[in-house]
């Protein structure tokens, strides 16, 4: 009778447009469930919680499970997730009494949520090291460009005069910036939730210390409630990808307006750029379509991921279960931006006569003008602005360019306003008038030249520093993968 109640087509949308979905879309974390198991059998059967033979046993077809990869095993959907066909597979091959323990003491989503959040920490680390890699290509590219002239644009408008190299430093600044935040998020997801049960622990007397230990986490959570599903860490990263995301998104559209027919600044390797079917001599940068998608999609299920946890209560734990899906979908998308934009940038090549011309075009010399007035001739800044704002104006009506004036001219009309007499020598207008030396006069913090070299220094060092970070944390996995396998094998 009770078959009757649920009508025999929507069982099947349930199994196969719900069910089978989800199972397809965890599935990239199959490998890290064995893991989790073959540490589980190491735990139960140390603690004497199962027969040592008995975990001997499932380590066995555990292991022959992970040879036949999971695109070979017929997941049931009517089981919702992928660990109820793992344990009836062991089942199967030893009987209950021998398999029947696999999953003492847990829930079904306990063991996918941990094997889904240990995919996501090997995969945040795969972002970190696809992120280093625009790191490397952006200092090389400012390494190569710093004395090359460029124009900076606000609203679209001429500003002063920068360089290639400048620009690229500084949008990398905030690239580190987004490893430091990534590797901090990676920081808070390290902290194992193995072995807590099912919103209460076991009373079976599980080692949850020692599971971390088998799983390379350096630390344990506290209560089995909060560890359940605490995918805030999970969102945390998912927001750290958002913000560099955003950054990337916003680097593209300068990428795209430099590359622009009108501005022809940049141009990329053929390899990154694509033709039109009607307009066969252009070059698109057709590499920013899948990076731009790849920004919306990540911002996209940072929302999602907010929205969900906000409208799910405590209680209503189940209902997270498709976040750490959105975080695995996150960093694919990410790693395949930060893939593609570090080629790219790599492949740059950027014209150097014409960001010179367009650095010296529309009076961008104008604040250079101004600094000169009050540095050598004692004028307030808004003053110096009102003069140098008067100067261009009559330039500009008498249909003439910045190279036009002249000391005697500048010194005229300056001593008017300023009421005393003024004398702009002459060396002293052509360095406010030459882009190169306004480039040069600022060593602060760029875009003079030495300024930018001792800046990509600095970026150098946090660069390899991470980078130590990021193969020491590999390493450190896969001796955990290692010691794992060779202990479960010696049970």
């Amino acid at each position: 009778m009770a078959d009757q109640l649920v009508p025999l087509g929507k069982r099947s949308a349930l199994l196969e447009k719900h069910s089978r979905k989800t199972i397809e879309a965890s599935l990239y974390s199959f490998e890290h469930l064995l893991r989790y198991h073959l540490a589980s059998m190491v735990m139960l059967g140390e603690k004497g919680i199962i027969k040592r033979e008995n975990a001997r046993a499932i380590v066995k077809v555990l292991l022959d499970l992970r040879e036949r990869r999971p695109d070979k095993i017929d997941f049931d959907p009517s089981l919702e997730t992928i660990h109820p066909t793992v344990e009836r597979l062991v089942i199967e091959k030893l009987g209950a009494d021998a398999g029947g323990d696999i999953a003492i003491g847990r829930a079904r989503y306990e063991f996918g949520y941990v094997a889904e959040m240990l995919a996501n920490r090997e995969d945040s680390l795969e972002m970190l090291s696809c992120l280093s890699g625009l790191d490397a290509s952006l200092r090389g590219l400012a390494g190569r460009t710093m004395d090359a002239l460029a124009p900076y644009y606000t609203l679209h408008m001429r500003a002063e005069p920068i360089t290639f190299g400048y620009y690229f430093a500084a949008i990398n600044e905030g690239v580190q910036q987004n490893l430091r935040r990534l590797r901090e998020a990676y920081g808070r997801m390290d902290r194992s939730n193995a072995g807590i049960g099912h919103i209460v622990p076991s009373a079976l007397g599980f080692d949850r210390k020692r599971l971390g230990e088998l799983l390379g986490f350096p630390t344990v959570g506290e209560t089995s409630l909060y560890l359940y599903f605490n995918v805030d860490v999970a969102i945390d990263m998912m927001g750290a990808l958002a913000l560099t995301a955003t950054q990337i998104g916003r680097f593209c559209l300068d990428l795209s307006l430099w590359t622009s027919s009108d501005l022809g600044l940049v141009r990329f390797g053929d390899l990154y750029s694509g033709v039109s079917f009607v307009m066969p001599h252009k070059r698109n940068p057709s590499f920013l379509k899948p990076i731009q998608h790849a920004v919306i999609h990540t911002k996209t299920v940072h929302g999602q991921a907010l929205e969900i946890y906000s409208h799910t209560t405590p209680m209503k734990l189940t209902g997270l279960v498709e976040i750490p899906g959105l975080l695995h979908g996150a960093l694919d998308e990410m790693r395949l931006a930060a893939e593609l934009l570090a080629g790219a940038i790599e492949s740059v090549e950027v014209d150097r006569v014409r960001g010179k011309a367009l650095a010296e075009a529309d009076f961008t010399q104008s604040a250079q003008l101004v600094h000169l007035l009050i540095a050598e001739h004692g004028a307030s800044w808004r003053s110096a602005e009102q003069i140098i704002g008067r100067l261009v104006k009559d330039i500009l009506a008498a249909g003439k360019t910045a190279q036009d004036i002249t000391p005697e001219s500048l010194s005229k009309l300056a001593g008017e306003a300023l009421g005393r007499e003024v004398k702009v020598k002459p060396a002293s207008l052509r360095a406010a008038l030459d882009a190169d030396a306004i480039v040069r006069s600022r060593g602060d913090s760029g875009p003079a030249p030495e300024a930018v070299a001792a800046i990509l220094e600095k970026q150098a060092a946090t660069a390899a520093e991470i980078a130590a970070f990021i193969a020491a944390e590999k390493q450190h996995l896969a001796d955990t993968w290692k010691r794992l396998d060779e202990v479960a094998k010696a049970l």
